[in-house]
């Protein structure tokens, strides 16, 4: 890989590199930060899984099977805002996306409590779902776009 094309992968992925010897050190370089941040995204989209399993578990299951951590509008929130947070580290450029699944996700598992005996469904409820989501995800975006303001992506290549 040249100069050239190192270059445009590194603003293309972000990295913050410093280099100041070999065109190798930054290939190695940029390889490891490239690895890492494939990894937290990897840990991210699985933590989205898990909070998604969870969620349609406590959505669907009889009442009496649901975890109960106090007042039911906070279990929702809280639930659907670590998933929203999950959702955009997960896929961190691409917010209608997230936004949109975290909103269907919300509004269908909502829609299927009418097929399940015992249980309600309220326009309040699904509303609360969809906003916690969406807050999460916006508290992600909102956090990414400050930290690359005062943690500026910088990239120094060798000369030569």
């Amino acid at each position: 890989m040249d100069q050239a094309r190192l270059l445009e992968s590194a603003k293309q992925y972000g990295s913050y590199l410093v280099i100041n010897s070999t065109l190798e050190d930054a290939r190695t370089c940029f390889a490891g930060l490239f690895a890492l941040r494939t990894a937290m995204t990897l840990i991210s989209r699985i933590a989205a899984l898990a909070l998604l399993a969870v969620i349609v578990f406590a959505t669907l299951s009889p009442i009496q099977m649901r975890p109960h951590l106090g007042d039911p509008d906070f279990e929702r929130a809280l639930a659907y805002v670590l998933f929203g947070v999950a959702m955009g580290l997960g896929f961190p450029n691409r917010l209608a996306g997230t936004v949109t699944i975290v909103v269907v996700v919300a509004t269908v598992l909502e829609l299927m409590q009418l097929l399940e005996p015992g249980r309600h469904a309220r326009l309040s409820d699904g509303s609360l779902k969809a906003l916690a989501g969406i807050l999460g995800i916006v508290v992600v975006h909102l956090s990414l776009l400050v930290a690359s303001r005062y943690w500026p992506r910088k990239l120094t290549l060798p000369a030569g």
